[in-house]
């Protein structure tokens, strides 16, 4: 049996804090909610640019946003408000951390507070903070998150063995965290390359909210706008 850390952590600070002083809608302490408040209004966040990497998005990816999007924009408006799990599948290049990030950037316009991790380095954090006896939180955090993206669940995937390469270990925290955040009902994009049924290691209960939610099956090709560098992933 594993045993999670059900210590209450803010996402903006990191500090441990008492469920009554955490605003439950943000996952935030009541501090930082007051000082992003502030800074809001001081005009200290200036632009989308740095809402977005404030929510953890990679460099290369902070260009991509609905307006740099040239396929199909799924009707999923209503995702946040429903608080369940989107899940963009299909192979390299076709967009799925494109149009995630898109997601993810439409909801830091409207609330400015997020998340976004790649998870191989969501579950290299996790083992490194056991290793280190670290206070920081990356798994309570991401499930504290008002929205959160988890980009490319299938990374180093072994060939003719989908969904195995990530440990019992790794299954098990990302189940934890894909059920928590359901259950609080806070809205989650992930990514693959792996269609549903090939998430062999993730809990059956997750696996059937992931089919109930919104399931995107991505084209073999899609045309985007890009800035320097940046491309579809």
């Amino acid at each position: 049996m594993v045993e999670f850390d059900m210590n209450v952590y803010c996402i903006g600070c990191g500090d441990s804090i008492d469920l009554s002083e955490l605003d439950p809608e943000l996952g935030i302490c009541f501090e930082c909610k007051n000082k992003a408040e502030l800074e809001r209004k001081l005009n200290r966040i200036e632009n989308v640019t740095d809402l977005v990497r404030h929510a953890g998005v990679p460099k290369r990816y902070q260009s991509m946003t609905r307006s740099t999007w040239e396929g199909e924009y799924p009707g999923i408006s209503d995702w946040h408000e429903q608080g369940c799990i989107v899940y963009l599948w299909g192979p390299p290049g076709t967009g799925k951390t494109h149009l995630a990030t898109a997601l993810l950037v439409e909801r830091l316009k409207a609330v400015g507070l997020g998340g976004w991790i790649d998870c191989s380095d969501f579950l290299e954090k996790l083992r490194m903070e056991i290793d280190q006896n670290s206070k920081r939180n990356t798994l309570d955090r991401a499930i504290k998150a008002a929205f959160f993206v988890l980009d490319d669940l299938s990374a180093g995937e072994r060939k003719g063995s989908p969904g195995r390469s990530i440990t019992d270990w790794g299954w098990e925290r990302i189940s934890y965290l894909l059920r928590m955040r359901w259950n609080e009902m806070r809205p989650t994009v992930v990514t693959s390359n792996l269609k549903p049924c090939n998430l062999a290691g993730l809990d059956a209960r997750i696996l059937r909210r992931i089919q109930e939610g919104y399931v995107l099956e991505m084209p073999k090709r899609c045309t985007v706008k890009v800035t320097g560098a940046a491309a579809a992933a």
